[in-house]
């Protein structure tokens, strides 16, 4: 769905369907944007909270707060069953990452 979106994720180039990567690697990379995968929390109001604290995290940390996708901003909020579960909605979700990385271009 990144791809389809308009962007490239940056681990696209490993072996394989999936790569369990840590932070050490995602700071390496410097990427343009971090989705924010949270899980499903079963309200949007749980939604919401678990969207705030995982950004308050990041920018927050030592480690993580000179990311450039965090210094501007760049933290898509997109639950992780939206880009990991094929569906219908698969989509929207498309259309979603594409009006986030490309404002007022798309939609």
């Amino acid at each position: 769905m990144i791809t389809l979106a308009g962007a490239r994720n940056v681990f696209a180039d490993c072996d394989g369907d999936y790569k369990q990567v840590g932070w050490k690697e995602v700071i390496a990379k410097n990427p343009d944007w971090i989705q924010l995968g949270v899980r499903n929390r079963g309200s949007e109001a749980a939604g919401k909270k678990a969207f705030d604290e995982a950004e308050q995290w990041l920018t927050s940390n030592a480690a993580t707060k000179g990311l450039k996708a965090v210094m501007e901003g760049h933290l898509l909020r997109v639950g992780s069953e939206q880009t990991t579960i094929a569906g219908a909605e698969n989509a929207d979700t498309v259309e979603e990452i594409a009006k986030a990385l490309y404002p007022g271009k798309v939609g």
